[in-house]
């Protein structure tokens, strides 16, 4: 594994619309952790996933499948709440 083929738990969220339950189903285990650099007084490591074992998982068909669907969940949610205002 090269440096800088490693992508964080909050990036695969964020950018790429995976979910909690996708990263503990297809990921598990990181493939590396190391100290959060914008907190380093903190204990908690940032996890982080090799950036083809990703794309390997993404070409899934049963992963798209559970994306899509999560996907689908996730706006449905948005949709459903209503403005506390």
């Amino acid at each position: 594994m090269k440096e800088g083929e490693f992508i964080c738990e909050e990036y695969l969220k964020e950018q790429r619309g995976w979910t909690n339950s996708l990263i503990k189903k297809y990921l598990s285990v990181p493939d590396l952790t190391a100290p959060n650099p914008y907190c380093p007084s903190s204990a908690r490591q940032i996890k982080l996933y090799y950036t083809p074992r990703i794309r390997d998982i993404e070409k899934d068909s049963d992963f798209r499948k559970d994306f899509f669907k999560a996907s689908d969940r996730s706006a449905a949610h948005r949709r459903d709440q209503k403005p506390l205002m």
